[in-house]
């Protein structure tokens, strides 16, 4: 779909002349800082939300850390992991991006059908409460009393909330 940007885009010394169309579904800023005082290596956030075929993610940034880029093979293979990272946040695994859902016929999915708080062993968390989700989840595991997919509950606001429960799933990919 060809659509107009307008000027919805203006971070990083990235600039979208008005007018400017682009024809796909999703257009993806790659942009780098180099903070070598920080601890992030990357960061991903959607810009606009929002076309014809519903509210879903449709321009978006992904930004390096490019002080932990190194040129070598580990360090390029790293990259690639944060990458996908970042482009599975860009596509809806956000905290902020689960009231957006929508299911196979495009209609809109409430938030609390999507994401549920609760406490479990004694701390606060959430879950992703999908079917399929879900559906898949005891299978895995092997456990069909299991009613959501746990969520990370520690960390900024950027990684509570938006990232499978490291306990549970790892390094997420």
């Amino acid at each position: 779909l060809s659509r107009g940007l307008g000027d919805v885009y203006k971070r990083q010394n990235v600039h979208i002349p008005p007018n400017t169309q682009f024809d796909g579904d999703i257009l993806i800023f790659i942009t780098e800082k180099n903070e070598p005082n920080e601890v992030y290596r990357a960061y991903a956030g959607t810009c606009r939300v929002g076309n014809l075929l519903g509210n879903r993610p449709v321009v978006a940034e992904i930004n390096l850390n490019s002080a932990f880029i190194q040129p070598d093979k580990k360090s390029y293979q790293d990259l690639v992991d944060v990458l996908i990272h970042e482009m599975i946040h860009v596509l809806g695994m956000s905290r902020g991006l689960f009231e957006y859902f929508v299911d196979e016929n495009g209609q809109r999915i409430p938030k609390d059908k999507v994401v549920r708080d609760v406490t479990i062993r004694g701390e606060n968390t959430s879950m992703i409460i999908l079917p399929k989700v879900v559906e898949w989840a005891k299978k895995h595991f092997n456990c069909p009393e299991l009613e959501g997919v746990e969520l990370e509950n520690q960390g900024m606001s950027g990684s509570k909330g938006s990232h499978w429960e490291r306990r549970i799933f790892f390094n997420e990919i």
